[in-house]
């Protein structure tokens, strides 16, 4: 397994999640702030994603 680390939530991660509304209101449930893109994905994209993609 080859681990990758950056500042900046990397693009083709950024694109599985939410924009908009669904966003305000998945941020809203999990008490993440708007900005938090890796925190959103690991709660929204840990369990059902599409491919073999693994986030943890």
């Amino acid at each position: 397994m080859t681990q990758y680390f950056s500042a900046n939530l990397f693009s083709c991660f950024r694109g599985l999640l939410s924009t908009g509304i669904t966003r305000e209101i998945q941020c809203s449930h999990f008490k993440i702030p708007l900005d938090d893109d890796f925190q959103l994905l690991l709660r929204v994209c840990s369990s059902d994603t599409t491919g073999a993609l693994t986030i943890r």
